[in-house]
């Protein structure tokens, strides 16, 4: 998205609807500032107010993406372009959250291990020493290893790569 491009639009807009900043601004709930920003391409609007801004623009949101008016055929690739660029944003959460899955796993191994033994030594105690100390090993082995390949998996496909 061109922010400059997108911010002339939004006052070319505006003033062709006969709206000053500091009116839309109030018709959004946000200042007048924020306006000239978003119209000056210095910061775009808060996603939660794109709809109210195209309503009172009278433009799509793909329209706003663009930052131009938009023929049926335009719209169309235009929509398919934004329907992908919402799936490569998934693809790369989805690979932060293998990342963070993993992380979580090694600090539970790590708590895992921490455990204290107890006095204890009959053979249940043992027992369960055993089964923390699997259970740390395993927690930690596993979690870097899907940390590892979470990091790497984004990586690949910031870098145009798929799995």
């Amino acid at each position: 998205m061109d922010q400059e491009k997108v911010g002339k639009f939004i006052a070319q807009k505006r003033k062709e609807k006969g709206l000053t900043q500091a009116r839309l601004a109030q018709a959004l709930g946000v200042t007048d500032k924020s306006v000239s920003k978003w119209e000056r391409g210095k910061s775009l609007p808060d996603a939660s107010l794109y709809l109210p801004l195209c309503a009172a623009l009278g433009i799509s949101v793909n329209e706003l993406f663009v930052g131009e008016r938009l023929e049926h055929e335009q719209k169309q690739q235009a929509y398919d372009e934004s329907i992908l660029e919402i799936i490569k944003i998934y693809e790369k959460l989805k690979s932060f959250k293998t990342g963070f899955l993993g992380l979580f796993l090694l600090l539970l191994g790590i708590l895992l291990a921490a455990v204290p033994e107890g006095g204890s030594h009959s053979s249940f105690a043992l027992f369960l020493n055993g089964v923390f100390t699997g259970m740390s090993a395993g927690c930690s082995l596993f979690g870097v290893i899907l940390a590892v390949y979470g990091v790497v998996r984004a990586g690949s496909k910031e870098n145009g790569g798929t799995d």
